[in-house]
């Protein structure tokens, strides 16, 4: 399960970043999300319709990762506070917004599409139903992380996911067993990602239903993808800086701090 060792308030980031948000706004106001990277769209974040399903889809842009310059050896090592001056640099390499900049701990089970504990396959079709006009379930085009998943209140079920730029069959095998064997030691290697927390549940539905509310926690992972999969591979824990971006979710400020007050434990 993933939890969150300690959270502040900033404001970061930069209008040269790499990494941008990106909405096709409708006349009505209702449109897709993207992050985009050095202008590609990278990621399909899903709309920002609060009665339709949730989504991500990676797309043509989304072949790296990204790297604030001085910054590798830092999270090589490994965070254990927000009191770390690596939040702030790492804060000028992101898109210009508030966040909530999270420190979480987690576990990890990686996911393929079409396949077991696929959330697109079971949970979303569970309280949606299949999609009207394809008839089968959404498809990430990519293997993402689950980490952990809880009730929260009555209705509502909080899913966490970490999910990378590319697939793992990409990484460098010396670079993933440096990583494995530092944390099999005991280390504590950070990644990072932007993040977002998303409240969905359909206007209507079919039946009784325990759940009829969805909440999102998605975390891209923009650096330390090595890091995350060597994790994974040795069934250890990792560690995620995450910027929790305040303005791109379908979420207000009430239900972040509902969602982050749960994952810390309080």
């Amino acid at each position: 399960m993933l939890r969150i060792l300690d959270r502040k308030l900033i404001q970061a980031g930069s209008s040269t970043s790499r990494i941008k948000f990106e909405v096709d706004a409708g006349p009505v106001g209702i449109g897709n999300r993207y992050l985009t990277l050095d202008n590609k769209r990278a990621y399909l974040l899903g709309n920002n319709c609060q009665t339709c399903s949730f989504l991500f889809e990676r797309l043509d842009g989304a072949i790296r990762s990204v790297e604030v310059d001085h910054t590798a050896e830092g999270l090589k090592t490994g965070m254990s506070s927000l009191s770390d001056p690596l939040v702030e640099k790492i804060g000028t390499g992101i898109p210009s917004d508030e966040y909530m900049a999270c420190l979480v701990e987690t576990d990890l089970r990686i996911v393929w599409p079409g396949q077991e504990y696929d959330y697109f396959l079971k949970e979303q079709i569970a309280l949606w139903g299949v999609d009207t006009f394809w008839c089968l379930p959404d498809n990430p085009h990519v293997p993402y992380y689950r980490a952990g998943d809880t009730r929260l209140g009555k209705e509502a079920w909080l899913f966490n996911f970490v999910v990378p730029m590319f697939p793992n069959n990409w990484l460098k095998e010396a670079t993933l067993a440096s990583f494995t064997r530092q944390i099999v030691e005991g280390e504590y290697p950070t990644a990072v990602a932007l993040s977002i927390l998303d409240v969905k549940g359909p206007a209507d539905w079919e039946g009784e239903k325990d759940i009829t509310e969805h909440w999102l926690f998605t975390h891209y992972l923009i650096d330390g993808h090595h890091k995350v999969a060597a994790a994974h591979a040795a069934d250890k824990s990792i560690r995620v800086l995450s910027y929790l971006a305040l303005s791109q979710g379908v979420s207000s400020r009430e239900q972040v701090e509902t969602a982050l007050s749960l994952l810390a434990g309080r």
